[in-house]
């Protein structure tokens, strides 16, 4: 294949109008488990109309652009909480962030029916950014956790 031809089934593969997809969406929280410190354990049980009221910030959307046999996407999920309670007559203060992000290209390799109806194989590269944040504030002593 001559270095031309290459170059115009390239150029063909971009053949096409394109296309955005923008979707904004959220989903519901409720959270159950056990933080601690030090041997000091306290049990979390908060229905999503608490978790509601905690929340500070909160994105989540999905783009993707193609065109012809081409895409690109990024799915972003960012959600910010903070609470203040009393346990056993002692303030306790949580907050969280949570930042999940993915950015990818792909390629339409195969599409048994026209349109993406069928079968459909899209060999895609890409990255997922994880970022995780806890903190906990009781019986003065402040602990922060982060996974990124």
């Amino acid at each position: 294949m001559s270095f031309q031809t290459y170059a115009e089934s390239i150029k063909d593969s971009f053949a096409g109008e394109t296309k955005v997809f923008l979707n904004i969406y959220g989903f519901a929280a409720d959270i159950d488990g056990v933080i601690g410190y030090q041997g000091l354990n306290y049990q979390v049980d908060q229905p999503f109309k608490d978790t509601l009221e905690s929340l500070d910030k909160a994105v989540m959307g999905h783009i993707e652009i193609s065109k012809g046999k081409w895409g690109a996407f990024s799915d972003i999920q960012y959600v910010k909480t903070a609470d203040k309670k009393e346990v056993h007559s002692f303030p306790v203060a949580l907050s969280t962030k949570v930042n999940l992000s993915n950015l990818g290209i792909y390629y339409r390799a195969y599409e048994q029916f026209p349109h993406g109806k069928g079968l459909v194989i899209e060999p895609t590269l890409g990255v997922n950014y994880t970022d995780l944040e806890g903190t906990l504030e009781a019986l003065g002593k402040h602990l922060t956790v982060e996974k990124g």
